[in-house]
């Protein structure tokens, strides 16, 4: 028998670990906390891609692995943008905030995949829109805020999900 792992536990185990840094207090919490995010890494991404693989004719298969990642790519650019009107270095608990949100988006996509392609469709649609303009919104205030200078820098500061 093949031994397969679902999506859902990968996005658990992602979650689960991102949650745990926001409570990290010693170097050994962070190397258990990113460990779990490993462990759930690794069932996450290469079913995401077979099932991918598996949803997408063989000839537009190449186009939708492009999106894939460039859909990837964009979501850590606007979380840069996002986390940088969230966190103030001199706060630890906005990093706490930060950390904790970020684990609920991997909650959330553990959620889509029990759902349907209409409903999953309308919140593309919906968050494809909210993506567009509010990090541009929220970047704009951050610099409106901490100055182009001290903002410019938050996005290189936040850490990759």
């Amino acid at each position: 028998t093949r031994f397969t792992i679902n999506p859902s536990f990968g996005n658990a185990g992602q979650g689960i670990g991102t949650l745990l840094l926001a409570l990290v207090e010693a170097p050994w919490q962070v190397f258990a906390a990113t460990t779990v995010m490993a462990v759930g890494g690794a069932g996450l991404w290469s079913q995401r891609s077979a099932m991918l693989a598996s949803m997408v004719p063989a000839e537009r298969r190449q186009r939708a692995f492009g999106i894939q990642f460039a859909l990837l790519n964009l979501g850590i650019g606007v979380g840069g943008l996002i986390s940088s009107a969230i966190v103030d270095v001199d706060r630890v608990g906005s990093f706490q905030i930060l950390y904790a949100l970020d684990a609920l988006t991997f909650f959330g996509y553990a959620g889509m995949l029990q759902m349907g392609w209409t409903e999953n469709l309308i919140q593309i649609v919906v968050q494809g829109i909210i993506a567009g303009a509010l990090p541009i919104y929220l970047f704009a205030r951050a610099v409106i805020l901490l100055g182009a200078g001290r903002a410019g820098t938050f996005p290189a500061l936040v850490p990759g999900g």
